[in-house]
């Protein structure tokens, strides 16, 4: 999509800590750290910070629309009505 910055802000610290800490991950969720850290070298900058679960609720509500989806949506100027 032409982008070269990243932010990601996700509720669940232990995943933030792990791919912040840059070591390798040993635990069933490794493989989950390996491809987010992979993703974000993609990208010129990146920076992945934890929020609470309270602070989350527009990422929840965005994750519920795509599990009912069955296509990619990009919104740049109008986010979708259930916003």
């Amino acid at each position: 999509m032409g982008r070269d910055r990243v932010m990601v802000v996700g509720d669940t610290k232990q995943v933030v800590d792990a791919v912040l800490s840059g070591e390798p991950d040993w635990s069933y969720k490794g493989h989950i750290i390996d491809a987010i850290r992979d993703s974000a070298r993609r990208f010129n900058q990146w920076k992945i910070s934890h929020v609470n679960r309270e602070a989350n609720q527009l990422a929840h509500v965005l994750a519920r629309l795509a599990t009912r989806q069955c296509m990619e949506n990009v919104w740049f100027s109008e986010p979708p009505t259930c916003i």
